[in-house]
């Protein structure tokens, strides 16, 4: 933000203070200056308590079978029955099942037992004991001053200056309008990540910039490459977009998703049956937003319209298909969902 500012700021002062009487529209500028300064941000604090209460390792272990044992042995008969008992005692000691094992039907149908017959007794014991340990735990939420989350409502919203050390624990406060500036100028920052007016605490920022900023995309090889512009080609199916005239970058950061959502579901069997006629309503219908009123939503309308599917069936019928322009019926057909007479 800090180098953003000292790039933008004239151009971030003009847009913010656009509707600002001079008094506020001079506010504006100092707090702005503030947000330059290395001093500013003393958030550390606030960060730590809610990262570091919130993720917590811990494991435990059960053994596959006694340690001092044979994994098998043979269903031995009388009087070598006493080392089948000895072994069976210890993994009954370590698995600790609900009911006797092997089982009376197990004992005279097998030849050889192994430590498998007690498998989902270990599961439960395992289950356990991760219980008795989260049981256990000395875990403390911490202090939440100042306006929370308004995403989850959990922990506070983050502020550069909003103190939480020693004297301050309880909350220094944060005026309302400095909390709404500080998240306008990160919706400026990061275009397509924030929109200006959620408020996010700092696992909720962790989560939302880890992606791009935290190099999970890149390390899970997903790469995000600038299209060229919509208006002079309308039918890429891919969704990661660069605004005209040297403007900051518009993004679309939906485009790291791999996972259909509920529309993608729900489209996909017309979508996979159906791709010329999907392609084709969407090229009519991008066609009134290149005209007339809606000629300015006309990026927006593709962002928002050509994703992937996110389901590889449906995704590569739609790469196949062959675009035809639809008559206008063709385009109420499918609107509406009556069958055409065209």
């Amino acid at each position: 933000m800090r180098d953003f500012l000292g790039s933008q700021f004239d151009r971030t002062y003009a847009d913010l203070s656009r509707n600002l009487n001079p008094e506020a529209a001079e506010a504006l500028a100092i707090e702005l200056k503030q947000y330059q300064q290395p001093g500013c941000w003393e958030w550390n604090a606030l960060w730590d308590a809610q990262i570091n209460h919130t993720w917590e390792t811990y494991a435990v272990a059960v053994p596959l079978g006694h340690p001092q044992q044979a994994l098998s042995i043979a269903n031995l008969p009388q009087p070598e029955s006493e080392q089948l008992a000895a072994w069976i005692a210890a993994q009954t000691a370590i698995a600790n099942p609900r009911d006797s094992l092997p089982t009376t039907a197990e004992s005279s149908l097998y030849q050889t037992f192994n430590v498998g017959s007690w498998w989902g007794s270990y599961q439960a014991r395992l289950g356990q004991l991760i219980q008795a340990v989260k049981n256990t735990r000395n875990w403390q939420v911490p202090t939440a001053p100042g306006e929370r989350s308004s995403i989850s409502g959990l922990y506070s919203a983050l502020h550069p200056r909003l103190l939480y050390r020693d004297r301050f624990r309880n909350g220094c406060g944060v005026a309302n309008s400095s909390l709404k500036l500080f998240w306008q100028i990160m919706a400026l920052v990061y275009p397509g990540l924030f929109n200006g007016s959620e408020r996010l605490n700092a696992i909720e920022l962790t989560k939302r910039m880890a992606w791009k900023y935290g190099g999970v995309a890149a390390a899970l090889g997903i790469t995000e490459a600038e299209a060229p512009d919509l208006l002079e080609a309308p039918d890429i199916d891919r969704t990661v977009y660069t605004a005209p005239n040297a403007a900051p970058d518009l993004r679309d950061f939906d485009n790291l998703i791999r996972f259909p959502n509920l529309s993608s579901i729900a489209a996909a069997r017309f979508a996979h049956d159906h791709p010329d006629q999907v392609k084709a309503f969407w090229h009519t219908l991008s066609l009134s937003f290149k005209q007339g009123a809606l000629k300015p939503h006309y990026r927006k309308f593709c962002q928002l319209t050509r994703r992937p599917f996110q389901i590889g069936k449906v995704d590569c019928a739609i790469a196949g298909a062959t675009q035809r322009p639809l008559q206008r019926r063709h385009v109420l057909w499918q609107m509406a969902g009556r069958r055409s007479t065209a």
